[in-house]
């Protein structure tokens, strides 16, 4: 095997259902590793939906309690035995061909640390498991060309500064980005140099990402609530200095090992593209609560617009082998998969494996 894919659940067992129903459709022919923070409930569910599907997939479950995303990934990159890795949450898709065309893509290209393709952002009548699309849009991803580890940090920064947790990584530098992450607090997913800054600023000083022409990732939108907390929140938290440091000090130590600088040098070239990220998180957050101006409004509507029909037609490009497979698993639960789930739900709790 040369590929392990991770899956990052919290107290959502009936979208892990899902998206295992989906691989066991697609007949996955990867191991799948579980990192499982959810409560008592969930984890129980998501123990007798696995035992269900034990035959059609290869997934180890990995108990994470009090884990949060960030945390999860660096338990799980400890498991990891494959030369490539991804993760994905439980309410997302990554496709089983654009998993292919990445690690072939690293195969063949040595020089590139993480490879993905396209990305969608679904929207689900209500925000349910099951129900029908409503919308879709881009989901972007970051592209990062640049030969210098320093170069590419303020690539990242300053020209597709998007989440970089998804795309398929070499294992060994997965492993480096989530390393340390469970020594910090936060555990709701809430600390953004945890679950955010400090993977994807790793992954961008490790090395180039490339974007491939074909479908990845798919995800589903959900309401405010798992949005990441007001900036002003963030750094006024007394997490946000100790996280900081930790931040500081594995950034300083990559550009050190990555790109030969010194910690003198690294730290200017952290402050470089860290302060300006920090003052644009807290002006635009101060911008979007006053009110926007018709012109503001129509910008806006047009940039979606213009979003959406791009997206539209990736769909249609798409649709047949990667997208419809997923819109199936979204519409309804597969008919065998659910059965055979829930005749192992319904069973007495004492019987369980």
């Amino acid at each position: 095997m040369s590929f392990t894919l991770c899956i990052a659940t919290k107290d959502r067992s009936e979208f892990l259902r899902r998206l295992l129903g989906y691989y066991a459709q697609m007949e996955f022919p990867y191991p799948i590793l579980i990192g499982d923070s959810s409560g008592p409930f969930h984890a129980d569910r998501n123990k007798k939906t696995i035992e269900s599907l034990q035959r059609r997939l290869d997934i180890v479950f990995v108990d994470c309690p009090t884990l949060s995303s960030g945390a999860c990934c660096e338990r799980l990159g400890e498991l990891v035995s494959t030369p490539y890795c991804a993760v994905v949450g439980d309410d997302d898709f990554l496709c089983t061909h654009g998993i292919h065309s990445c690690i072939q893509f690293l195969e063949c290209h040595a020089d590139y640390a993480a490879a993905h393709g396209k990305g969608l952002i679904v929207g689900v009548d209500n925000g349910a498991v099951y129900g029908r699309i409503h919308s879709v849009g881009p989901y972007s991803m970051a592209v990062l060309e640049e030969a210098s580890a320093s170069h590419r940090l303020l690539e990242f920064f300053t020209l597709s500064h998007y989440n970089l947790s998804y795309p398929v990584y070499r294992t060994r530098i997965w492993r480096t980005m989530f390393r340390g992450l469970t020594s910090l607090e936060g555990i709701l997913n809430r600390n953004i140099f945890k679950d955010e800054l400090i993977p994807s600023c790793i992954a961008a000083i490790s090395g180039r990402i490339k974007e491939l022409e074909v479908l990845y990732l798919v995800r589903q939108a959900h309401p405010a609530i798992y949005r990441h907390p007001d900036p002003f929140d963030w750094l006024t938290d007394s997490i946000w200095f100790p996280s900081y440091q930790f931040f500081l000090k594995r950034l300083k130590e990559e550009l050190g090992l990555q790109g030969g600088l010194t910690g003198e040098q690294a730290h200017a070239v952290i402050k470089a593209v860290l302060w300006p990220y920090l003052a644009n998180a807290l002006c635009s957050s101060l911008k979007k609560r006053d009110s926007r101006g018709k012109r503001g409004r129509l910008r806006s509507r047009l940039r979606s617009l213009k979003g959406r029909i791009q997206a539209l037609l990736w769909t249609h490009r798409w649709w047949d082998a990667d997208f419809m497979p997923i819109a199936r698993a979204i519409a309804q639960p597969p008919c065998e998969v659910s059965k055979a789930a829930a005749s192992i739900l319904d069973r007495p709790q004492e019987v369980r494996a």
